[in-house]
């Protein structure tokens, strides 16, 4: 993600400051390291059905993880359109691809107001029409 956006997305998915761009990259690396493997067990277990991730213990500590982290999420979108600010980046494909996930997984969810009001924005976008119809596998 980070090649292609500094290859063919300069100065607009990319962030030529350094500063912008480390704003983008900590959330491009919370989703890594934090979001993804908290969703993992409840992907695992509710939509792949995996044995292994069968146990409603484990899949419900991943969902009360998750969901501590969406909120992270919805606080920083609270007082911005977008992740790192005022413009579509890098950071919310990223995230995005998360969020996605999470908010199309068969389970119960808090509501999150910011984070429901920036995924529609990024659903309405033509690139994320063509993918987002696509079930979570």
């Amino acid at each position: 993600m980070r090649y292609l956006a500094a290859r063919h997305g300069a100065a607009t998915l990319w962030e030529e400051d350094p500063a912008r761009r480390a704003l983008a990259e900590r959330w491009m690396d919370w989703m890594l390291s934090e979001l993804q493997p908290a969703m993992a067990p409840v992907l695992w277990g509710v939509v792949r059905k995996v044995p292994a991730y069968a146990d409603p213990k484990v899949i419900g500590e991943g969902v009360k993880r998750a969901e501590t982290l969406m909120a992270i999420l919805d606080a920083q979108l609270a007082d911005r359109p977008f992740l790192a600010g005022e413009r579509f980046g890098v950071a919310d494909i990223t995230v995005g691809c998360g969020a996605h996930r999470w908010l199309n997984m068969p389970v119960e969810r808090i509501e999150r107001p910011a984070v429901q009001r920036w995924y529609a924005a990024l659903s309405a976008r033509p690139a994320a029409q063509a993918a987002l119809p696509l079930p979570v596998t």
